[in-house]
């Protein structure tokens, strides 16, 4: 038990140092159709941390705001990657 409790606190702090940097992405300007493809893998990254989180952080039963959370995270992560492949599919002009 105690090795699952280090796993999920080390996966959570390095979803917590990332983040920063996946805000910047999703914020900053996509001009061009790799940086569309990076801020959309960014959203999904988000999203599947927040759902991740969410569920650590729902044991030992999920209540209102985990549920909320993991419903949340499990939307943009759904989002993000529908989005990102998306772009793989547009005919090129």
């Amino acid at each position: 038990m105690d090795s699952e409790v280090a796993l999920y606190r080390s996966l959570g702090l390095a979803f917590a140092i990332s983040l920063p940097v996946a805000l910047a992405v999703i914020i900053l300007p996509a001009r061009n159709m790799l940086r569309k493809r990076i801020r959309w893998a960014a959203v999904a990254f988000v999203g599947l941390g927040t759902l991740f989180v969410g569920w650590a952080a729902s044991w030992p039963g999920p209540n209102t705001a985990t549920f909320a959370m993991m419903l949340g995270g499990l939307f943009a992560f759904a989002i993000g990657s529908f989005c990102f492949t998306r772009t793989f599919c547009r005919i090129r002009q």
